[in-house]
């Protein structure tokens, strides 16, 4: 995702925390298909041997999934994707997408009350939702 973005540095962080020695290379990119596609060829420039992508979203890692098709590689035989989000049609695409999913309404109805409690003046600051991760056929 866009490095300005607190979503998306939040999601890097995330995986690095999480990857820790195993973090192979990072390609910023925006959130669209197209930015997925390009950063194949940018991730695999940089090291042709990756066997996993962790995208920014699934939007992105459903373009990634196109470009890999085209350059033959085989998911996840080949190589390993995981998306982000759990869009409905990540379980629908030609290799179903692994991906983590998000509390979507529970996102929202905190961000509401956060922003009501805030212009209480009352003190929290944020709040920490969980999230789960949705295993399908990219992920191997």
């Amino acid at each position: 995702g866009p490095i300005d973005w607190l979503e998306a540095t939040a999601r890097v962080d995330g995986w690095r925390d999480a990857a820790g020695d195993a973090c192979g290379p990072q390609v910023v990119a925006g959130w669209a298909p197209e930015d997925g596609y390009r950063g194949v060829d940018e991730l695999l420039a940089l090291d042709p041997g990756i066997d996993a992508i962790f995208a920014a979203n699934d939007h992105v890692a459903a373009g990634a999934l196109k470009r890999l098709v085209e350059l033959g590689r085989r998911v996840p035989q080949d190589i390993a994707v995981i998306g982000y989000d759990d869009i409905e049609v990540a379980a629908y695409l030609t290799v179903p997408l692994a991906s983590v999913r998000q509390p979507f309404a529970e996102v929202g109805s905190a961000a509401v009350d956060l922003l009501f409690r805030a212009m209480r003046g009352e003190g929290e600051e944020s709040r920490l939702l969980p999230s789960s991760f949705v295993w399908r056929e990219s992920a191997g």
